[in-house]
């Protein structure tokens, strides 16, 4: 099994599909499960991860909510080992913010795998406006960034796979992709039926260019697996 990085646009699913996998096998590491226990739950970030992307954007005079187009950034080995001694591989360690500063960590972790999460982007958008302070018209910018760039990286290392939110169609080929095997059981265990999830709507003309790319990434990558 190889160890994974789990990214995506925010709010398309990427803690479940952590959990999934963790459930699979993949270790999430303790500062996680310190964290779940101490946060919301459904967070599944490894807080370290999460710090040292936020210093990427910082030192890039960017933010998760504002990505640039490239990082440039330096990580000591320390840090490095800080960031994977809690964890047993194969680990999982997912943070949406990595959808931009991928490349850098590629040259760290290159036997990584990647497990990507595709929401449609009027639930995911709407949803993101739920639950961030910043102004609405970045959210469309962010889905399109953080996507276009995963769905890039896959064309150009041949190492992403694509999981459907929230159907968690693909999730089979991610796992098999990642080197485990698929349990169909899981899905029961872990999906909260409860939730009510915004659905994929027209987009207004000026927003098609992300529709398209939702369809091409759904198309492509996802249900003619």
């Amino acid at each position: 099994m190889k160890n994974v990085l789990v990214m995506g646009a925010p709010r398309t699913g990427t803690s479940l599909v952590t959990k999934v996998l963790s459930e699979h096998g993949w270790d999430i590491g303790d500062r996680c499960r310190n964290s779940l226990a101490h946060r919301d739950p459904s967070c599944y970030e490894d807080p370290t991860m999460v710090q040292t992307n936020y210093q990427i954007f910082s030192s890039n005079e960017a933010h998760p909510m504002m990505p640039c187009d490239h990082v440039n950034a330096a990580i000591s080995a320390e840090a490095l080992e800080i960031l994977t001694e809690d964890k047993k591989e194969p680990w999982v360690i997912k943070d949406p913010s990595l959808s931009v500063t991928y490349p850098f960590w590629r040259q760290h972790f290159p036997g990584c795998h990647v497990v990507a999460t595709l929401r449609h982007p009027v639930p995911a958008i709407e949803s993101m406006m739920k639950r961030s302070h910043f102004p609405h018209h970045r959210f469309p910018q962010v889905w399109w960034r953080y996507t276009h760039n995963v769905f890039a990286w896959g064309e150009i290392y041949n190492n992403v796979s694509w999981v459907h939110f929230p159907t968690l169609q693909g999730m089979e080929s991610a796992v098999s992709d990642s080197g485990g095997q698929y349990d169909s059981t899981i899905y029961d265990r872990v999906f909260d039926s409860t939730l009510v999830h915004g659905t994929p709507q027209e987009m207004e003309g000026n927003y098609s260019y992300m529709e398209h790319l939702y369809s091409k990434i759904f198309t492509t990558k996802i249900s003619k697996r």
